[in-house]
Formats: C-alpha cells, structure tokens, sequence
C-alpha cells in the first residue's frame, strides 16, 4: 500500500493544529500518536537504520477532523474536532449525549454511537473535542455470508427505529454523509488477531506486523452504530408531523426533494427512504463498482415500500423492523450460510486463505485496476464539500494563474459551490469537484492549448526549493532540453510570484506513477533501468546524463521517478484519481502494454540536487538528507560530510533492490532479476568508495542485458 500512504517527513497544517493541542488532551487523559508529539522527529531520522515504512510516526492522518488517541488504561478512542458555537455541533452533542444517557445507554437497542466525554475548548479557543469509541467501516473485514448481512440489516433497523421511537430523526450532517453506508460503522476489533492501527487497519497498532482477522462475524458476532447526528433532529409528539426544508444530507435523491419551490418534507418519511436506498444501491441492485449481491432478493418489496416515491406510504421503522423479522424467519440454515459478496467499498484484501489467515497482499496481488482504485476512491477519499486549508491557497490563486494560461479545476474557482448540490440529482461520488487534492504544493491544470500540466508551488525563501527551479532550467535549456539522454523532468514555464507573495508556481508536463499501469514483463523493467541509469549504444541516460553534466540528484527514491504514460489508456485519466477518467464518469481503461508502446521515465524533485563543478571535487554535503536515510555513510560517527555522487548511486541500488530483488513488507521480492544482483550489491556497497561510478554502473548493465534471450525479456 505504499502509493496510499508513503511516510511523510514533515506535519502539514492540520496536523499542526493536533500538535498544538497534545498537551491539552494529554492533560484530560488521552495520548495522540508520537507523531504529534511537540518536538517530534521521524523515528526513521533518529535511527537510519530503520524502514521508514516501517515506523508508525510515518503515517498522517486522512481526515483531518479526527483522531485516534489512547486513554491512560490503554482504550483506543477516537477524538472529533468540533466548533461548540456552531447549531449542528451543538445538535451532535445534544443527540450524543441523550442517548447516552444511563436509561438509554443500557438498552440492547440503542445503536447510538455513546459519546465518552466532551472536552470544552482550550483558553482563548473556539474549539471542543467530542471523545468517542474507536470504530471500523462496516466493510473491513468484508462480509463472508448472507446471515452475517442479515444481523447487519437487523442491528440497523433496530437502531434507527430505537431513535425514531425515542423522538429523534436522524438526519445528515454533511453533503456526502447520512444514513447510509458510512454512517454506519462497527466495532470489529475482536475479529482481528491484534489491534490494527485505527489509521490503517491492514497493520498492527504498533506497525510491527500484519492484522490478521483471525475470527468471522458469524463465530465472533459484532455490533453496528450509527453515527454523525449533526443533523439529527428532536421530535415532539405533539409537534407533529415534523417537517423540515428541502434538501439536506448525502442522498438526495429523496423523492420529495424535487417537489416544486423546495418543500418542507416530513424527516422521519426521509430517514426511511434513506435507509432503504442505501440496502437498495449496496446489496441489491449494485451500484458503478459493486454488483448485486445474491441472497437478497426476499427483501425487494420491503425495500420498495421504504422508497416509495410516496412519503406516506412508506413503512414506518416499527412495521419495517416486523415486517423484517417474519421475512427472515423464512430462510433456513443453507441460505444463511450461503456467501456474500458483500459491498466491494474496501478491497477484498481479506479473503479467507487456507488457514484462515488474513495477511495483506502484496502489491502484485492487487494490481492496482481500474476497479480497485474505484473502491478507493469512493471508500478513502470521499467528496468532500467544503475546500481544505491547503486547497484555499490554490482557489485563492485562481485567477492569477488562469491570466497566465493555466485553469484549475472547478473545485478551486472562486464562489465554487459543489454542483451535487445545485443538482441534487447528481451523486457527489460522480461529481469532479467533489474530490480533495491530496498532496498540497501541486495540481493539475489546463493550459490554453488543452495540455493537461502539473503546477507546483515553489517558496522563494526556502534554500531547496529555490534548488528545483535553476536545475529544472538547465536541463530545460536548449542545449540539454533536445538531448534523447535527458531524463530530466522538464520545466515548461516558471511563474513569479504575484505581488506581495514569496511563492512562485513551476509548471512541468503531467506525468503518472511507475508502477501504474503494472509492469508486465520482465523486459519493460529493463527498459525502465536501462532510462534511469543506463544507456543506449554511445547515449548516457538518467541519472549518468546528470552526473556527466555535473548535478546530483540528491534524492533518489522511488517516487522521484515517473511515467509518460497517458498512451497506454483508452482515454486520459484523471491527474490525480488515475484509475478513473478525467470526467470521473468510468473507469480509465488500460488498452496497451509498455511492450508494444514504449514510454519514457524521468526524474523529478530538484529539491536537494546540487551543481558539482569537476575543479570542486570531491563534492560533499552534510548528511542526513534525501527520502533515503539507510545510506551506510549517514551514520557515521560525528556525521562527517558525504559525497553527493556515491550517495545517489546508493539510493539508486537502494531503490532497485529494494523494489525488484528482496522486496518490502507490502511486496514479494520480483522473479527474474537476479542476474543484476551483483551489480547492486555493488552500488549500495557500504564503503561509497567501492561503489562504481554511473558510467561503470551503465558499462555492466549492457553486459548484463545481452545474456537474456527473448524467453527471459517476455516473462511475467
């Protein structure tokens, strides 16, 4: 999984603010990840000689409104940043709080996700802290048979009919949540061998292991919670029927909602809807990237009265929870053992192996299709209806660029309002503008031509950033910019800053991942090392093109090399969800092979890299620096300055065995490199003074190549 969540180095701004706020939660007992630490530093940096993928301060939290921490007796709970002062907010605690009192709270019924403890806001803060149990999506682990769906449907009928008969209509907070499939979740921990870490939980806690799930809900029966009550609502009887204004929530496909001159509609008649809508899409007609599940089909007329176009023919959650139970008394042991293929929202990273061990795949064993990166898509990164911090810099900076010729996406266009909002009909997992950038110094625009380019945020007062643009010119200019032997990404245009602004903006060619689409073959790995290091009769190339024209990179890790890869489609991608095209409509379909159309590979992030001039040789740098702090000479004693060009030949080799010949924890070592395992040895040698040089190392790889026949360049 290292293309989801690579370790990062440094805290962006929302984590910033759980940084200023640890000794405060520490103070009322609950413990944020080492991470967010005051004075934190990467564990990998102190100890070079640990994995960053190895080491849990590396992983960063995706929603930026919660938390996981730990209480003094060792309970993981979860911890949401709320704004007392706002109505839904207050909403949420009331409804929290209610039922968790102590009569409701003790009712087997009662589906509620209990709040543990409110935290008012920190001196001179506008900001509470809502503390709440640690949960799972009601999809990881998946479902294995129909019985185990059935007690899902019962524990959720039951729960929304507890709040409805306890005066409480659930409601929506946000456009892309409501009663639906993630605002449903379970307390799924003891299926797993070991406590998964809340934030990625194919891993142990403390990132040492795989999470096994070990137990299935049929052995080990788990509860169901509804959550999210931002928009619940208190119902009198007396206040009768009780009604509220059109639109509101995730699904909006609600019939009523599209009543002339929005009309107030009744909110209970929409919580059944909803809930029905959902068992509707999820597990019996299917939805784009899921299919219709077998062994639901006696439910269909059940489902059809909760979504009846009618509000006042649909069941109320009394009869639907009666109804639900004369309908299950039906099925007999065969059918509910039968198998779910329950709601693919999760990869089916979970498939019972023989014995009955769950590990994470590897790389490979995903393969990263089309229909995967759907999941992922509509599972970890959901539309999201207001912009991020990060994002307000790029729509704030929405003009000046499209003066220049570069158009961002709608998302970023001052005034943007969500367009499934102004077409409710519209789902916001179809809507472009739904989906958050997820990496803050870069995004995909539109040039004037139609070229689809990345654009990249440069501060000037930073010494390393400043490093990207000169050498992303030089190797632009004219004298290098046509040379077949450069594989430098190129700088197509370099925006100054706008007035009164320190950031200036790079704009590079739009470029995709090396492992997407997958390799194929052992000969188009070869000729992706033959681009990054090596060369072509009398050509160099890669990184030797660098070191002859007297620049290191300073950087050499995997996600500093990328693909011109948009040929291999069958239309263009999405810049940033590339399994999908760029209108999210469908899936980006892979039509062609490395093999039948060769593509280029280049290097990218000048951050680090350095001019070396042969007169200033030998050309040193204080360590540590780089993605790679495994380099041997870095942990020297007294941290003594490194030679930038043996340093680079290292995370190259690094790089290379890591990926192709041992392996990591998330993949299998590849079949069929062994024959460059003596070179690569050699180049992560750890005296850099016997490593060989780039030209050495290119030497040996033609030699290399030329024993490998046709049978060996074609094998998978």
């Amino acid at each position: 999984m290292v293309l989801l969540y690579p370790p990062v180095e440094e805290l962006d701004e929302s984590e910033v603010y759980w940084r200023d706020h640890f000794e405060y939660l520490k103070k009322h007992g609950y413990t944020l990840r080492d991470r967010y630490r005051p004075g934190w530093v990467p564990s990998w940096i102190k100890n070079p000689s640990k994995k960053p993928s190895k080491c849990e301060d590396g992983l960063c939290q995706r929603n930026t409104q919660v938390l996981d921490a730990t209480c003094a007796d060792g309970t993981v709970v979860i911890i949401k940043d709320v704004k007392p002062t706002s109505r839904f907010v207050r909403q949420e605690i009331a409804v929290g709080r209610y039922f968790s009192s102590p009569d409701l709270a003790a009712n087997p019924r009662n589906h509620c996700v209990p709040i543990l403890d409110v935290l008012d806001p920190p001196p001179g803060s506008d900001r509470a802290f809502l503390v709440m149990p640690w949960l799972f999506s009601i999809m990881n682990p998946p479902f294995e048979t129909v019985g185990e769906v059935i007690d899902f449907f019962r524990q959720i009928f039951e729960g929304l009919a507890f709040m409805h008969e306890n005066n409480v209509a659930h409601g929506t907070p946000f456009p892309q949540r409501d009663c639906k499939w993630d605002n449903i979740m379970a307390d799924a921990a003891s299926l797993f061998s070991s406590p998964p870490h809340p934030e990625f939980p194919y891993i142990r806690r403390n990132f040492r292991g795989k999470a096994f799930v070990t137990r299935s809900r049929t052995r080990k029966p788990i509860r169901y919670f509804l959550i999210d009550f931002d928009l619940s609502m208190f119902c009198p009887p007396e206040d009768a029927p009780h009604l509220r204004q059109a639109p509101w929530g995730g699904d909006c496909s609600a019939p009523e909602f599209f009543l002339q001159e929005n009309p107030f509609c009744e909110v209970y008649a929409v919580d059944i809807y909803c809930m029905g809508n959902f068992i509707k899409t999820f597990f019996i007609e299917g939805v784009d990237y899921s299919r219709p599940k077998q062994g639901f089909d006696f439910m269909r007329e059940l489902i059809n009265d909760m979504t009846n176009p009618d509000p006042l023919k649909r069941p109320s959650m009394t009869e639907v929870v009666s109804r639900f139970d004369v309908l299950i008394q039906g099925l007999d042991d065969k059918a509910l053992r039968s198998p779910a293929h329950g709601p693919t929202m999760l990869p089916q990273l979970h498939t019972r192996t023989n014995n009955g061990r769950n590990p994470l795949p590897n790389v490979d064993d995903i393969g990263y299709s089309p229909l995967f990166s759907t999941i992922l898509i509509m599972s970890l990164i959901r539309p999201e209806a207001e912009l991020r911090l990060k994002e307000i810099f790029w729509r704030d900076h929405y003009e000046y660029l499209k003066e220049r010729g570069y158009t961002l996406r709608d998302r970023y266009r001052p005034g943007w309002l969500p367009s499934w909002i102004k077409d409710p009909t519209k789902k916001p997992s179809k809507c472009e503008d739904a989906f958050a950038q997820p990496e803050a110094q870069i995004l995909d625009a539109v040039r004037a031509d139609g070229t689809v380019v990345i654009i990249k945020d440069i501060k000037l007062n930073s010494r390393f950033a400043c490093q990207d643009i000169p050498v992303g010119k030089y190797f632009s200019s004219p004298g290098l910019a046509g040379n077949p032997r450069n594989h430098c990404v190129p700088v197509l245009d370099v925006l100054d800053p706008p007035p009164g602004s320190e950031v200036a903006f790079l704009v590079m060619p739009w470029l995709f991942d090396i492992i997407w689409p997958t390799f194929e073959t052992v000969g188009e790995v070869i000729d992706f090392f033959r681009q990054i290091f090596e060369r072509i009769p009398a050509c160099r190339q890669g990184l030797e093109f660098m070191h002859a024209n007297n620049v290191a990179h300073g950087d050499c890790k995997w996600d500093n090399f990328m693909a011109d890869s948009v040929s291999l489609f069958s239309s263009p991608p999405h810049p940033v969800y590339t399994f999908m095209r760029r209108d999210l409509r469908s899936p980006a379909w892979v039509t062609g092979s490395r093999t039948r159309k060769p593509i280029r590979y280049f290097l990218i992030d000048f951050d680090l890299s350095m001019f070396c001039s042969p007169q200033d040789a030998p050309h040193l740098r204080q360590p540590p620096w780089g993605g790679d702090k495994s380099v041997p000479e870095f942990s020297l004693p007294g941290k003594p300055p490194c030679e930038v060009y043996a340093v680079d030949i290292y995370c190259m080799g690094n790089f290379i065995k890591t990926f192709f010949i041992e392996g990591v924890d998330y993949s299998e070592p590849k079949q069929g490199f062994d024959f460059m395992r003596e070179l690569i040895n050699d180049m992560t040698n750890p005296d850099p003074l016997k490593r060989p040089p780039m030209t050495e190392v290119v030497s040996r790889f033609d030699v290399l190549i030329q024993g490998l026949d046709d049978k060996a360049l074609r094998s998978p």
